[in-house]
């Protein structure tokens, strides 16, 4: 295998953090699939505390391995990125797909080229965008609750 440069042990580690988190937090993998990704990122791990880098720890006396507090922390703040931009895009296209269907004719949907129908969900989801942009979740209200 190539020598890495810190830099790429880094990103490689936080890259393959991020897809275990990822795993273990909702996006399933088989079981022989986590086992194959838990393995090689504690491989990499090894490695990179072979080499003497300083954003892999021993944790404990039996010597397991983890990434350092400020890569961990690196990581994280990646993921909690990710996760508020992933809610607030779902969230929009959602509402748009919902506003363009109950707005336009269903045969009128059904005729669109697939970039005319983007077209058209991206101008209701500008509104929203905006929306959310200024006041979040501030003013959004289900009108018509069922649950009472």
């Amino acid at each position: 295998m190539a020598k890495m440069s810190q830099a790429q042990y880094r990103i490689l580690l936080k890259t393959l953090f991020w897809a275990k988190w990822i795993h273990e937090n909702g996006e399933t993998l088989d079981q022989e699939e986590a086992v194959a990704l838990d393995k090689l990122l504690h491989l990499f791990m090894k490695a990179a505390w072979k080499e003497g880098l300083d954003f892999v720890d021993s944790t404990s006396t039996d010597g397991n391995l983890a990434l350092a507090d400020d890569l961990q922390a690196e990581a994280f703040e990646f993921l909690a990125n990710f996760q508020d931009d992933a809610f607030w895009e779902e969230l929009c296209d959602r509402l748009a797909e919902r506003d363009m269907e109950n707005a336009i004719d269903p045969e009128e949907l059904i005729l669109m080229d697939e970039e005319q129908r983007q077209n058209l969900q991206d101008t209701y989801r500008q509104k929203y965008e905006g929306e959310f942009e200024l006041y979040g979740l501030t003013f959004l209200k289900v009108l018509n609750p069922h649950w009472n």
